[in-house]
């Protein structure tokens, strides 16, 4: 919440997820006074109303094997800010500034405010980091790497087959 309380008054933040985190969640936001700009709306049946309103994904984790999210995003076309290899396991296999923005520590609160402001700022980036997301999600073969390394997880980009994604914070702009 530090970091998406540096960013412009436009920019809200909308939370899919988990809604056992909501209550600690909010009351971050509320220590921030950033009640009116942060949106937590729990598990949805249907994620991709929430991706087509999204300008972008920002996922700075301190622990996530692969984060299924941030490829189910990449799928739908959204510029991705992730924690780095370190952090997050997808990101290994990702380019910095060509189908992602790298967060080298998800702790650093200025870079990631730069990072999402690069993102949200400037329009041919977004547009670059789309097509590359598009790329890099579309060449992934998803259900076999799934199901090999998770057993249990299956996720389909080509079926559009949803899978339930952890808390994760997707920022979008309001309607001006």
């Amino acid at each position: 919440m530090a970091a998406f309380a540096q960013l412009p008054a436009d920019v809200v933040l909308v939370v899919v997820g988990n809604a056992a985190h909501i209550p600690a969640f909010h009351e971050q936001a509320e220590a921030f006074k950033l009640g009116g700009r942060v949106f937590f709306l729990g598990s949805l049946k249907d994620v991709r109303p929430a991706y087509e309103a999204a300008d972008c994904l920002v996922h700075p984790t301190l622990e996530d094997t692969f984060a299924m999210v941030v490829l189910e995003a990449m799928a739908y076309g959204l510029p991705v800010v992730v924690s780095g290899p370190q952090y997050c396991g997808i990101s290994g296999l990702l380019q910095h500034a060509v189908n992602a923005m790298i967060l080298d520590d998800p702790r650093d609160v200025n870079n990631l405010v730069q990072l999402v402001a690069r993102v949200l700022g400037q329009q041919t980036l977004q547009d670059q980091l789309a097509q590359g997301a598009k790329e890099f999600a579309s060449a992934l073969p998803v259900e076999r790497d799934c199901v090999e390394a998770a057993g249990l997880v299956f996720f389909s980009t080509r079926r559009q087959e949803k899978h339930r994604s952890a808390m994760t914070g997707r920022v979008v702009r309001r309607p001006v």
